[in-house]
């Protein structure tokens, strides 16, 4: 039992894999994308792996740290944005060219793409139903669900952006 100013571990838990992304945290969940491309979901609080998720193919790249929505975890493997389920860790869908999950709405996603792109999404698929060009703007991620969300241009413009959704 550790006392005031005397810290001790709760938990250990080992990746099998160097972690070279930061993690994330979302509610009880933790998400850790390895230097092998897996994605572990593990329970913050008992440091237990609720659930691994392997690449496709042996030898795949991860690009970045994990992400969470209310019901997805995402990482960006390959050049695709993957989305998985929170609760089982099954691939859901997946979408070329998405670098990062930006925002949440009731049934739809705003993710990121190279080149300044901004993808409006359907959660359970992943089917685009809109497209924007916002070249020139810094996005922040994981933005609060139902809200409007702002970014800076290149020139130091501060923008919200409501879509409408």
């Amino acid at each position: 039992q550790a006392s005031a100013g005397t810290p001790s571990a709760a938990w250990t838990a080992h990746a099998k894999a160097p972690v070279f992304f930061d993690l994330a945290l979302d509610g009880d969940d933790l998400g850790v994308v390895t230097a092998d491309a897996r994605l572990l979901c593990i329970d913050r609080i008992t440091g237990h792996v609720r659930w691994e998720r392997y690449p496709k193919v042996p030898g795949e790249r991860a690009e970045g740290a994990a992400q969470f929505s209310r019901s997805l975890a995402f990482y960006r493997v390959n050049g695709e944005l993957r989305a998985i389920d929170r609760a089982t860790g099954e691939q859901v869908w997946a979408l070329a060219g998405g670098t990062t999950f930006l925002a949440e709405r009731d049934d739809f996603l705003l993710i990121s793409g190279a080149g300044g792109w901004v993808m409006q999404v359907e959660t359970k698929t992943g089917k685009m139903l809109a497209k924007e060009r916002l070249a020139g703007m810094t996005i922040p991620t994981h933005i609060a669900p139902n809200t409007t969300f702002h970014c800076v241009t290149d020139e130091g413009l501060m923008v919200g952006v409501e879509y409408g959704w």
